[in-house]
C-alpha cells in the first residue's frame, strides 16, 4: 500500500469517528468517486448471475432489488473499493460507508438503497461462504475465523504500521472490535467473528 493510500485511508476512517487506524470503512465525508456505473447499467445481469454470484463484480446494486441485506465476502484485490450508499446517484454525502482493504468483507444494512463494487471481484453471501480454513493469514484483509483462519496464536513480521482487529460484528463500529493492537502477535479466540489486520506481514500460528 503506497504511503499516499495509507494517509488518505486512515484520515477517512478518522472521519467516522470510529478508529483511527481501522482501514474497514470510510464514512460520508470520504470521496465516492465517479458514476461510471449507475444502477440501471446492471440490473440486467443481476438475476442471470445470482446462483454464481450474489454480486458478480463492478457495477452498482439496488439493495432489494438486486441484492438483499446481509454479509458479502469479496475476492479481493490492491485496487479493491466499496461503497454502500444512500442514494445510487448521489454524491459522496451518499457514501453511507467505504471500503479500501484488497480483501474486504462487508454487512450490508437494511436502510441501505445501493452498494457499489469496483476492482474487488465477485462477492458471495457469507452463508454460502466456505472459504478455506487455514494457520496462515495474508496482510491487509478482512478474515473470517472458522472460514479463512482457524482460532489460534499467530505471530508476523509487523512493522511501524502494523494493525490489527479481532472483530465481533462486520458493522464498521466501536462496538464490533473486540480488541485491536499493533503488536506482531495476537491470539484468535474460538467465538471472534473475524481478524482486520494491516501492514503487519503475513501471519503464521505459533500455537
Amino acid at each position: 500500500m503506497s504511503s499516499r493510500r495509507r494517509t488518505l485511508t486512515t484520515s477517512r476512517w478518522l472521519a467516522t469517528g470510529i478508529s483511527a487506524m481501522a482501514l474497514l470503512c470510510a464514512c460520508a465525508t470520504a470521496d465516492a468517486g465517479g458514476d461510471e456505473h449507475p444502477a440501471g447499467q446492471v440490473q440486467e445481469s443481476a438475476s442471470a448471475t445470482a446462483s454464481e454470484a450474489a454480486i458478480p463484480g463492478d457495477g452498482t446494486w439496488e439493495v432489494g432489488s438486486d441484492l438483499e441485506p446481509g454479509v458479502y465476502v469479496a475476492e479481493g484485490g490492491d485496487g479493491c473499493d466499496w461503497a454502500r450508499l444512500s442514494d445510487p446517484e448521489g454524491g459522496p454525502v451518499d457514501v453511507i460507508a467505504r471500503g479500501l482493504l484488497p480483501r474486504p468483507v462487508v454487512e450490508i444494512m437494511d436502510g441501505d438503497d445501493a452498494f457499489k463494487s469496483e476492482g474487488c471481484g465477485a462477492w458471495t453471501a457469507l452463508e454460502d461462504y466456505s472459504g478455506t480454513e487455514s494457520t496462515e493469514i495474508p496482510d491487509n484483509g478482512i478474515w473470517i475465523v472458522g472460514a479463512d483462519v482457524q482460532p489460534g496464536t499467530y505471530e508476523a513480521e509487523g512493522g511501524e504500521l502494523c494493525m490489527w482487529q479481532r472483530l465481533r460484528a462486520f458493522r464498521p463500529e466501536l462496538d464490533s472490535v473486540l480488541k485491536m493492537g499493533g503488536d506482531p502477535e495476537v491470539t484468535i479466540a474460538v467465538d471472534d467473528t473475524a481478524f482486520l489486520t494491516t501492514d503487519c506481514g503475513a501471519w503464521t500460528r505459533t500455537g
